[in-house]
């Protein structure tokens, strides 16, 4: 949905493919659910599509976002965008289980 309204408000001009599983996986992986983290970490990607003049997200955009935002401030612990998405199992026990 979030692809999806990016278009519709003519930030991008064409969709991302956000809907991809592994992608959907990832995004959880870093936000824990957190829809205002998804949203940040997609904003500082677009950040980087944007000064490079392209009208999509790379998935890449999204692993140097990763890097250079959420694991920089403790927001993740790894980066699925690179690495691939770890189970929800996992996660959840690194995180105590939430």
């Amino acid at each position: 949905m979030l692809d999806a309204k990016l278009v519709e408000h003519g930030i991008t001009s064409a969709l991302s493919n956000f809907a991809n599983e592994d992608l959907i996986a990832s995004f959880w992986e870093i936000s824990g659910g957190v829809v205002g983290i998804v949203s940040r970490l997609v904003r500082v990607a677009w950040e980087y599509a944007y000064a490079l003049g392209l009208s999509t997200i790379p998935k890449e955009f999204l692993e140097f976002a990763t890097d250079d935002w959420a694991l920089a401030l403790g927001i993740a612990r790894s980066n699925p965008f690179r690495d691939g998405p770890r189970s929800v199992r996992v996660v959840k026990d690194e995180l105590g289980g939430f």
